[in-house]
């Protein structure tokens, strides 16, 4: 979804493009998070709790404090990943409706999952992934796909029109 919004936000006009570098930069920021949570859950855990599984029984408790500090610090990763999603989706959403040629339901649609992404966020920071914060994370993540679809019909059929006014005027 992060490369949705940075690649769109190279494909639309906008009055000040102040906006673009800072959804760019939310972006980035946001594809940070995102491989950080990936490297600690992917790699730190798996590696701990492979561990533990082999452990001596007297050797299991500790690799099991271990393994749930390593989950709380997935945890507040991936709080601060909705955070920045959220962030992202705002600001992208303010660059569309200060752009010209996107209808204004992209960008308030954009800030509206932005925000969802937030409120996740800050329900995974508070009570880890319980059923609130996996409820927002869904919704959130289904209204997000139906957007990127949408703003990726809208992207394609916009490519033609873009490229031709690219054109140089001998090749027309």
């Amino acid at each position: 979804m992060i490369m949705t919004v940075v690649l769109m936000s190279g494909l639309i006009s906008v009055r000040q493009d102040a906006w673009v570098r800072a959804t760019t930069a939310c972006g980035a920021a946001s594809l940070a998070l995102a491989a950080s949570v990936q490297a600690v859950d992917g790699v730190a855990l798996k590696a701990i709790v492979d561990r533990w599984a082999l452990a001596a029984p007297e050797d299991k408790p500790p690799l099991f404090a271990a393994a749930l500090a390593v989950r709380q610090i997935e945890i507040g990763f991936d709080a601060l990943l909705g955070l920045a999603v959220g962030g992202t989706l705002v600001v992208f959403g303010f660059t569309l409706l200060a752009a010209t040629g996107t209808s204004r339901w992209q960008g308030m649609l954009a800030a509206v999952i932005g925000v969802a992404s937030g409120v996740a966020g800050v329900l995974i920071g508070l009570g880890g992934y319980s059923s609130a914060a996996m409820l927002a994370t869904t919704v959130s993540g289904g209204l997000a796909i139906v957007w990127m679809v949408t703003v990726g019909v809208w992207a394609w059929r916009l490519a033609p029109a873009a490229s031709q006014a690219e054109a140089p005027v001998a090749a027309r």
